[in-house]
């Protein structure tokens, strides 16, 4: 079956407790070609994209996932945006948060720890903001 060779092959991202963005990169070369290569490739070769809107597209695909697996969140970043937080617990708990806007993870259900994670954050700045 597919999925536990994927589940393997994923396992060395994980070697890294702490989150550093060049780090992102380093996968199986099985996950690197599925995960990484196809989705980025697939659209560009299908659709006959520019070399330069190609470029770019790729550019900003790299760039989105140093950022993810930076552990920053960047000032100019949108309020909605919950990354690289999201993702940081998808390295935390492992088998939950995999998506990167996180609609997906609501509607499988696969972001029920990140939402009690929020709740409890919520709750102690609830409590500390009551005791103040």
């Amino acid at each position: 079956m597919a999925l536990p060779i994927l589940l393997d092959a994923s396992d060395s991202l994980f070697l890294f407790a702490l989150q550093v963005a060049l780090v992102a990169a380093y996968c199986h070369p099985v996950e690197h070609l599925v995960s990484n290569l196809a989705p980025l490739l697939l659209g560009l070769l299908i659709f006959g994209s520019h070399l330069f809107t190609q470029l770019i597209w790729i550019n900003f695909a790299i760039l989105g996932t140093q950022y993810h697996h930076s552990g920053y969140k960047m000032p100019w970043s949108p309020v909605f945006d919950e990354h690289p937080h999201f993702h940081d617990f998808h390295h935390e708990a492992c088998m939950c948060n995999y998506g990167a806007m996180g609609w997906l993870d609501y509607l499988h259900g696969t972001d029920e720890k990140w939402r009690k994670r929020c709740a409890e954050i919520e709750a102690t700045a609830a409590t500390k903001k009551k005791a103040a």
